[in-house]
């Protein structure tokens, strides 16, 4: 069985009442952090452009933007508003051990598929905890070469937490869950060399929500993927991962990255 395939049967079936009680309270809080973060984040210029774009594009009904009485989007269209949103006032919830905000895809992905779905409190709580695992799972196989040896964004983990929440709310099988992650795994990027001095850095949170819904929804609809993209010889452990260091490519450390990642 492949990784991605493992992780999918664990996370399909786990239930609400097998999780624990803090990591169920800590779910809440990711949804309330992101929310207060959001609110702070409603009138910077980099949201009002991409919720302008997104806006402007249109598309089905389905989920809100948050604050500013906007017409329903795309649940896709409007993760990646209230992900940007949040992200771009820097107050959302960090998890060091994966050097990313895992909570704002988590809760923006999921709540915009609840609202399209009608899912419930204990499904959207169990869909973010249970996102907020893989994300740290996957991630284990990639530290510390993703970020600091790399120069790539902490966005790179967030995607897998945003496919999974949105998957379970939309109830995928095992096979399908097994490509919404790797789906997630081959659909998005992020530099930190972007992010230090621009509007890039919350642009990378929008884009792992949307993208990480798309994932779930593609996988949904019978998209399918390499299931051994994460653990194959030239998949996503090997291409953000330290195996590819073992050649002595790119530099070795953050003081290095510091360096020679930036012009």
């Amino acid at each position: 069985m492949t990784v991605a395939g493992e992780l999918a049967q664990f996370l399909i079936r786990t239930r609400y009442e097998e999780i624990p009680p803090k990591a169920i309270d800590y779910a809440a809080m990711l949804i309330s952090s992101t929310v207060a973060s959001a609110a702070m984040g409603s009138t910077l210029a980099s949201l009002r452009i991409v919720r302008d774009m997104l806006v402007m594009r249109g598309g089905t009904e389905e989920a809100s933007p948050w604050f500013g009485g906007l017409p329903k989007l795309p649940v896709a269209s409007a993760a990646r508003i209230n992900a940007l949103m949040s992200d771009a006032a820097a107050s959302d919830d960090s998890d060091l051990r994966n050097i990313t905000h895992p909570g704002t895809t988590l809760a923006v992905a999921a709540m915009a598929v609840a609202e399209k779905t009608g899912a419930s409190g204990k499904d959207v709580l169990a869909a973010i905890a249970l996102g907020y695992e893989a994300a740290g799972r996957i991630n284990t196989g990639v530290i510390p070469g993703l970020i600091w040896e790399k120069g790539f964004h902490g966005c790179m983990v967030a995607i897998f937490g945003g496919a999974v929440a949105a998957g379970l709310l939309l109830k995928l099988n095992s096979k399908q869950m097994t490509n919404a992650v790797g789906l997630a795994a081959t659909s998005n990027a992020g530099l930190l060399a972007a992010a230090n001095t621009s509007m890039a850095r919350e642009h990378h949170a929008g884009l792992a929500a949307m993208l990480g819904v798309e994932a779930a929804q593609l996988a949904g609809f019978g998209y399918t993927v390499e299931e051994s993209v994460l653990e194959h010889p030239r998949g996503y452990f090997f291409a953000y991962g330290q195996d590819a260091h073992a050649s002595g490519r790119g530099p070795k450390s953050p003081e290095a990255w510091a360096t020679t990642g930036r012009s």
